[in-house]
């Protein structure tokens, strides 16, 4: 079979070429029952019979032989043979030839829609030649050929041309269409697919257009809606969504923020009068500055929620219950150590190893509890006037024996006014800056620590460097993460439990101020706290307000 760089036929050329032969062999069968009607003079029966039977033989040979019809290279044979014993039959036939006309009409027709326009052109080509020499010996004899069948003849030409336009025009209307509806289902595939996909999640999709309504849900969706259908409906009739107060939230602020993306797992869904707590994930699509599709992702967390609390809980309150016992202990062992003189230096360091324990465990149990209570939003604040270079001053002092064994210096400059105070939680901010001067001595081994306090017309600063192992780039975006740490052979040297930076960062925007890791162009870490001079929590306000009351009149 001839190898077609494009599809630009319509049937297969075994097929054509076997049509081609029925066709041939019809017509002149047709044609010999007719010369049989026609008076014997008129016509040469002889030769019209060999030509038969010379076109039999060769359809016969040809089709029988793969060899023959499936090689590309005698792809043509076929139609010279038959067009040439077509020519030979008009000449014979005369003024009879006009009956092979229809054969000639038959066989260019189908070579029209068998082979590509050059091929055509070829076979056409032969056929114009074929005939000239034909009527060229049929005028020399005695017969001659009629001048009509020659007009018929190239008329059939021209017609045979013009059905190889139209063929390449149905053909590549044909491809498209095929193109067209292979591509159709194809989508439609593609869609079901994608359906399928988002029917068996666990998760609720929905999508709605600008205007809140919805075109597109999943079966989870109804099921966590507890409804029958989503299509076609609004979002605010079907999908109403509740804070921790139980305060109507409005999703369609989503709709005038410009924002790629707002993820939620504290608003609450009521369904049979009962809370549910949702994990909500929106996603608007903007088209330009419009947006034109809200894609809602969402799962009921209320168990999940609920067995992660009465887990903080659980450790929460054996972390309370531990407090007590723990004191004890570093009581008695910080009273041991001062009555060790004399004692072997091995029993001393062990007793030291114990104290150093406990002290850590007192720690923990602290650190669990203020992480406790900064997800459970009851960080208690208790305003009054704090000193700032008198806190730090104190907290240096503390850490100055081990910055000592550590061959660490430890300074501090004040940059403002010694008398300068502002109201604010003294208790958070001594937490705040411990954790953070304790984990600059930590992770420093011979070299530096400085605490420097300045301000600005709005804040007090507190920057804390270190000349340590500093902190990787990409680390930074983690390092306020609760149970963080960096993963490297320094790090692991020194204990932590990954919850005070997460505790410094909660208790400073408590207190209404922020925190930053500033990049260090040569070594260690910076870490910047801004405190604000101005304290703008009015409900701690009036409760610090209502305690200064109560303490002026229980003094009478």
């Amino acid at each position: 079979m001839i190898k077609r760089k494009h599809n630009d036929v319509f049937l297969e050329l075994e097929k054509a070429q076997k049509l081609c032969g029925i066709v041939a062999e019809l017509v002149l069968f047709i044609l010999i029952v007719g010369i049989f009607l026609i008076p014997p003079p008129e016509i040469p029966r002889l030769q019209i019979l060999g030509i038969f039977a010379f076109v039999l033989i060769f359809t016969v040979v040809y089709y029988n032989l793969p060899r023959l019809y499936l090689n590309p290279r005698l792809a043509l044979l076929p139609d010279f043979v038959y067009l040439t014993g077509s020519a030979f039959a008009v000449m014979g036939l005369g003024k009879y030839g006009s009956f092979l006309l229809i054969y000639l009409y038959l066989l260019i027709m189908i070579d029209a829609y068998i082979f590509n326009l050059r091929q055509l052109l070829i076979v056409t080509v032969v056929s114009i030649i074929l005939l000239n020499v034909v009527s060229f010996f049929s005028w020399r004899g005695s017969g001659g050929v009629p001048f009509i069948i020659l007009i018929q003849t190239y008329s059939l030409i021209a017609i045979a041309t013009v059905s190889r336009i139209f063929a390449s025009f149905s053909l590549s209307m044909r491809d498209q269409k095929l193109q067209l509806e292979n591509l159709n289902k194809k989508i439609i595939a593609d869609k079901k697919e994608s359906l399928d996909l988002i029917d068996s999640l666990g998760d609720g999709i929905i999508s709605c257009d600008k205007d809140g309504k919805i075109f597109l849900h999943n079966k989870s969706a109804i099921e966590l809606l507890d409804t029958k259908d989503l299509s076609g409906r609004y979002l605010t009739d079907v999908f109403s969504l509740y804070d921790e107060d139980r305060i109507a939230i409005d999703l369609y602020k989503i709709f005038d923020e410009k924002s790629p993306k707002l993820i939620r797992s504290d608003l609450f869904f009521k369904k049979k009068n009962n809370w549910y707590r949702f994990y909500i994930h929106l996603n608007p699509v903007y088209q330009g500055r419009e947006m034109i599709t809200l894609i809602i992702l969402f799962r009921d967390i209320t168990r999940e929620k609920m067995l992660e609390e009465r887990s903080t809980e659980f450790v929460a309150v054996a972390s309370h219950e531990m407090r007590t016992p723990l004191a004890q202990i570093e009581g008695y062992l910080f009273l041991a150590l001062k009555q060790l003189e004399g004692v072997e230096p091995n029993i001393i360091e062990n007793v030291k190893c114990a104290h150093n324990s406990a002290v850590h465990l007192i720690n923990l149990t602290n650190d669990i509890l203020t992480v406790y209570n900064i997800d459970g939003k009851r960080i208690n604040v208790a305003l009054k006037k704090v000193n700032f270079g008198v806190v730090i001053s104190t907290i240096i002092k503390s850490f100055e024996t081990k910055a000592k064994e550590k061959h660490i210096e430890v300074s501090f400059k004040n940059k403002i006014s010694k008398d300068e105070a502002i109201v604010t939680d003294e208790s958070k901010i001594v937490q705040i800056l411990t954790n953070l001067i304790q984990n600059a001595v930590k992770f420093t081994d011979k070299g530096w620590v400085r605490v420097t306090l300045s301000e600005d017309p709005r804040n007090l600063i507190v920057d804390v460097s270190d000349s340590g192992i500093g902190i990787e780039s990409s680390a930074r975006s983690h390092i306020f993460e609760k149970f963080y740490r960096m993963e490297n052979w320094e790090t692991r040297k020194t204990q932590g439990t990954g919850l005070g930076l997460y505790i410094v960062k909660n208790l400073t925007e408590r207190l209404g101020g922020k925190v930053e890791c500033v990049l260090n162009k040569k070594i260690g870490t910076t870490f910047r706290v801004h405190f604000p001079k101005e304290y703008k929590n009015e409900e701690d306000i009036k409760k610090a307000s209502e305690e200064e009351l109560k303490n002026f009149i229980g003094s009478f």
